[in-house]
């Protein structure tokens, strides 16, 4: 249900970008790969507690999976993409979570008045 609100800005904010990689010959496969490849370095950032870093891995990724359908629909789709795409979606997603867990514990606060 709320895929029908986002995906149509989605499309017209990815569309430029999706076009001139098309016209340069970026494959979509090529960005899935990218994508896969930046989400899987967000998990030891957060294991590290690199948070900031994770963010931008994590929001690349996420910019790297919208392209590459996008991308993928300007011309002859690849036989297996979104195969793909679903795939390494399922290996990244899991693994930012367990990235959390792994990293350093949050600061802890004392409740109790100095005395």
């Amino acid at each position: 249900m709320i895929d029908a609100l986002i995906l149509p800005t989605q499309r017209r904010v990815l569309h430029p970008l999706a076009s001139a990689l098309y016209r340069r010959g970026v494959a979509a496969d090529r960005i899935t790969l990218a994508g896969f490849a930046l989400g899987l370095l967000a998990v030891p950032a957060l294991a590290l507690g690199w948070y900031g870093a994770a963010l931008v891995l994590i929001l690349l990724n996420r910019l790297a999976d919208g392209l590459d359908g996008a991308v993928g629909g300007q011309g002859a789709p690849p036989a297996r993409g979104a195969v793909r795409a679903i795939a390494r979606g399922l290996v990244v997603e899991p693994g930012v979570p367990r990235g959390v867990a792994l990293g350093p514990p949050p600061p802890q606060k004392s409740w109790r008045q100095p005395n």
